[in-house]
């Protein structure tokens, strides 16, 4: 699948990946209320962070407590995050992972793009493990959908989520993503990992929640936030 979806990628949307994730400490994607008001930004992992052991032990942090949240659940820890930046984020030209720093630069937290291709991506990873203004999560994830729309020139977006996950399916129901699909799951053991799955043999008992998938394309988000092109021609 990952092959696929890089052959995909167009080489500008490659160059303008790998720019981002280059430690030059000027990159940021600025979070804004309707008012105008600066809530924070959205800093883009790199090379220097995947070193920093404070980020690692924060975002481990983070994964482990909201592991129940994901299909692959298991105990995290700083050596198995900083691999996975390293070799999972840091070297796939197809996914961007985002530290959500507060105003008083503060981090709270992260969201990502993966499965990046020419004209869509997912949104994946979207934590918050400390406490934030109220909203922050919802105007951070704007900001991340305005960039993509505008910057990557996609065209549509899309996200799974548990569907028992109540708080997470409000917040982008608010944002404007739609259901499309739903797809049942299972739970499997394989060492010291959970994992839900959504093809699985009759044998294996199905759980009582669902992976819902939802999309967002890009005129419905313009037309949804239209505030967002006037602060922008005003900025």
């Amino acid at each position: 699948m990952t092959d696929t979806i890089s052959q995909s990628v167009s080489s500008s949307q490659h160059d303008f990946v790998r720019r981002w994730k280059t430690p030059d400490g000027g990159r940021h994607i600025q979070i804004r209320k309707e008012s105008g008001e600066l809530l924070g930004f959205l800093a883009p992992l790199t090379t220097t962070d995947a070193a920093d052991a404070a980020i690692c032990d924060a975002l481990t942090r983070w994964r482990h407590a909201a592991r129940e949240s994901f299909l692959t659940q298991f105990t995290a820890t700083t050596t198995r995050t900083r691999a996975w930046l390293e070799r999972k984020v840091l070297e796939d030209d197809t996914r961007l992972l985002f530290l959500l720093i507060e105003r008083e630069n503060r981090p709270i937290g992260n969201i990502g793009l993966c499965d990046l291709c020419s004209t869509s991506a997912e949104i994946d990873n979207v934590l918050r493990g400390e406490v934030a203004a109220p909203r922050f999560m919802y105007h951070a994830l704007l900001a991340l959908l305005h960039w993509a729309f505008t910057e990557l020139h996609l065209t549509q977006l899309s996200l799974h989520v548990f569907s028992n996950n109540a708080r997470a399916r409000q917040l982008y129901d608010w944002v404007g993503f739609q259901e499309v699909t739903r797809l049942p799951l299972a739970k499997t053991i394989c060492g010291d990992e959970v994992r839900y799955v959504t093809r699985f043999p009759q044998a294996i008992e199905p759980v009582d929640f669902e992976l819902v998938r939802m999309q967002l394309v890009s005129s419905e988000f313009w037309e949804r936030h239209a505030w967002m092109r006037r602060t922008e021609e005003n900025g």
